[in-house]
């Protein structure tokens, strides 16, 4: 389930509020070249896409500011005896590297540095990691992505521009759906970020500015085939394996849990037909096939 970070500030598309310029041109050619009139789609090798209703003035644009950096415990030139590297990727302005502080499995800070150089403190978040690299003729873009480090974490990613004077510039958090990958599409690099209170969410990074969109979905739409069945598989991991009996009670912070919160974010899915379903099976030896889930769960709310 992606979140919207309160970092971030919100600007709404047509209610009177206009974005600048140079915002609503990445807006609407983003729109122009990756949807068609009714849907577009986000695909995923190990998630289902994500089908939507678009209509620009009903998207929620965020515009993503670079935070001041800070320095914290990071040492200006790290000692390789008191630090580890985490992660290096080489860019064509330099090599970036995470390098954590104190012990390997739980640093106490995670710092970012170019040629050996401190960039800034990143915190603690959970194995940060370079997650995509893109270049451009005079800098280069590496995407830094990362959880808090539970099962039922939420992830995010960073956007760190490498300039050709080694200038190195790192957004705030986006939202991001760790099971989706990082694309580039007519020359803007998207962050899919999952979905969010029945609103598709996407990063795109443009020569240094990123946006955060925010797209509905249409409720009356039926779920797609691909994302049913990562839903049934929900329902079979909480439902049909029953947890002991307690199904959807105490989820707690499980893996499951993070999937069936983010199935609740769909607003296409029966989510009484889900619960209904449950309740009848959670404890007993019964099964329910695919095509009855699909039918109950999946179908057109109209």
């Amino acid at each position: 389930m992606a979140v919207i970070l309160p970092l971030l500030q919100r600007q709404a598309l047509g209610d009177g509020e206009d974005l600048s310029a140079p915002a609503n041109a990445i807006i609407n050619r983003w729109i122009g070249e990756n949807c068609d009139q009714n849907a577009t789609t986000t695909d995923s090798a190990s998630a289902p896409p994500v089908s939507t209703s678009v209509g620009s003035s009903e998207n929620i644009v965020t515009t993503v500011e670079a935070p001041e950096a800070e320095r914290g415990n990071c040492p200006i030139a790290y000692v390789r005896d008191e630090t580890y590297g985490q992660d290096a990727v080489s860019t064509a302005h330099g090599e970036l590297e995470i390098v954590g502080l104190g012990h390997p499995r739980m640093p106490e800070e995670e710092c970012l540095y170019i040629n050996g150089a401190l960039v800034q403190n990143i915190g603690y978040y959970y194995n940060n990691r370079f997650q995509a690299h893109f270049t451009r003729d005079n800098h280069d873009v590496v995407v830094i992505c990362g959880s808090c480090g539970g099962t039922a974490c939420v992830q995010s990613c960073r956007f760190i521009t490498v300039n050709s004077d080694h200038n190195v510039i790192v957004s705030a958090h986006v939202p991001f759906q760790y099971s989706d990958e990082i694309f580039e599409s007519g020359g803007l690099i998207v962050v899919p970020g999952g979905m969010d209170r029945g609103t598709v969410v996407q990063s795109i990074y443009d020569d240094g500015q990123v946006l955060i969109v925010e797209t509905p979905i249409d409720p009356f739409q039926p779920v797609p085939e691909r994302e049913c069945q990562y839903y049934y598989n929900t329902f079979r991991d909480l439902c049909l394996e029953g947890r002991g009996g307690r199904c959807l009670d105490d989820l707690g912070f499980s893996v499951q849990a993070r999937n069936f919160r983010y199935m609740q974010e769909d607003p296409r899915v029966n989510h009484i037909g889900f619960n209904d379903l449950c309740g009848r099976v959670c404890g007993t030896n019964v099964s329910i096939r695919y095509e009855v889930f699909r039918s109950g769960v999946c179908g057109s709310n109209r």
